[in-house]
């Protein structure tokens, strides 16, 4: 609220609204706390107790205790759950959280949308890349109220909706939560130089998922050294200590050696594994494609896919739709469209390389990797996203896979994660 008012982006109503919220109790209760914040602030927050008012209306409107009871918006929900049930074979009907949550939310938010108010969600950014399954589901809500109300539903408002799920995915233990950076040592027979050179490596290619805490010698590694981290990059064996911790790895970083750091600081998905060789086809690879916009751009991919037989056309109208909702390109260079719903039935990932970037919504995009997951695989769906975005962001991918287009149509190893 505070940091709307400060942006200039106050909510207005009519005066037939007002007088309806000052009738309330709650808005004695709202007057209160708003005089209060503004004797703390020396600021006069003008409707910002109309909001409030609203808020706390809301609040206690909807104490759901029973999902079989009627309630407000009753009907929209069920809509939006059994979408998601059907499109994802994730059952959220029993969580009386998120229908409380969801019904608080869309009395405030579908004011919001009627009056074409876009309220800036700070952590919409973060939503997106961190929770993308949620932000997923929230993209079907959407679609839902939509289709209900015939009104557009802005980005910022899919990453509130993309909280409420959140909050459920958790609950349900669904959530892949970003995994803290994993402390290391690295143990190296050569000397400083090439210590450093190794450590320098192995940090640029992994970023913040793991923190190099020092390099030493065979002679320097203790008990207390091991049990200090967690991992222990050695080049050199320590015959004389046993721990999982303890990974032996080239002094000249190889492939293996890049996949044996990667399962050590990543905790397997749970579920389905992922066969990623299988799922980047080298004829949907194309290295040096040169296109004006985003339209032009998916039409190309989406059209050859199409072609082959990799998707249906309401599959590509829906990759369409899913762009119109919500943006996906993710910064650094890199979008990730997909499809709001799929029937397909094999899972494969396009990649597009541009020749030079395009203005793609808010952010200029070179590479495009067209994600296609069928409903019967969308427990691999956060996985995959995940894990693209780690390797293309997290790990300056992006600039090697352009680096090296050409090459990569040859042997397409840059994916075989």
């Amino acid at each position: 609220m505070l940091k709307r008012f400060a942006g200039q982006q106050s909510v207005t109503y009519e005066k037939s609204d007002m007088e309806e919220f000052e009738s309330k109790k709650e808005f004695e209760c709202a007057r209160e706390i708003i005089r209060k914040i503004e004797d703390a602030f020396g600021m006069n927050m003008g409707n910002e107790v109309y909001y409030l008012t609203q808020h706390l209306i809301s609040s206690q409107k909807f104490l759901i205790d029973d999902p079989e009871d009627d309630y407000k918006y009753k009907s929209e929900i069920e809509e939006i759950l059994k979408t998601i049930r059907d499109e994802t074979d994730i059952d959220l009907s029993d969580d009386k959280q998120l229908i409380n949550g969801l019904a608080m939310h869309l009395e405030a938010a579908l004011q919001r949308l009627r009056f074409d108010m876009n309220i800036r969600n700070e952590f919409l950014d973060s939503i997106k890349n961190m929770y993308p399954l949620a932000f997923e589901l929230a993209v079907l809500a959407s679609e839902v109220i939509e289709n209900r109300y015939k009104l557009k539903t802005k980005e910022n408002e899919i990453g509130f909706l993309a909280m409420h799920f959140g909050a459920a995915l958790e609950r349900k233990g669904l959530n892949r939560r970003p995994k803290k950076a994993k402390k290391a040592v690295i143990v190296c027979i050569a000397g400083v130089a090439t210590a450093m050179l190794l450590k320098e490596k192995i940090q640029e290619y992994f970023g913040q998922k793991i923190i190099i805490e020092r390099t030493c010698p065979q002679q320097e590694v203790t008990q207390e050294l091991i049990d200090s981290v967690d991992l222990v990059l050695t080049t050199v064996e320590l015959e004389h200590f046993h721990s999982s911790k303890i990974k032996k790895i080239n002094l000249f970083l190889e492939e293996a050696d890049m996949k044996k750091i990667r399962n050590a600081i990543e905790e397997n998905p749970e579920g389905e594994e992922v066969d990623y060789r299988a799922i980047f086809p080298k004829e949907l690879f194309f290295p040096e494609e040169d296109f004006r916009n985003k339209m032009e751009a998916m039409e190309y991919v989406t059209g050859i896919m199409e072609q082959k037989g990799y998707i249906t056309e309401s599959v590509k109208q829906s990759i369409f739709k899913r762009e119109e909702m919500a943006t996906t390109e993710l910064g650094s260079l890199v979008a990730i469209p997909h499809a709001l719903l799929n029937n397909t039935q094999e899972a494969v990932v396009s990649v597009l390389i541009l020749k030079k970037p395009i203005l793609w919504e808010n952010e200029r995009v070179q590479v495009v990797l067209l994600l296609n997951i069928p409903k019967d695989k969308y427990a691999i769906w956060e996985v995959v996203f995940k894990r693209l975005y780690q390797y293309l962001i997290g790990e300056q991918g992006v600039t090697r896979l352009i680096r090296n287009r050409n090459k990569e149509r040859k042997e397409m190893t840059v994916f075989h994660f």
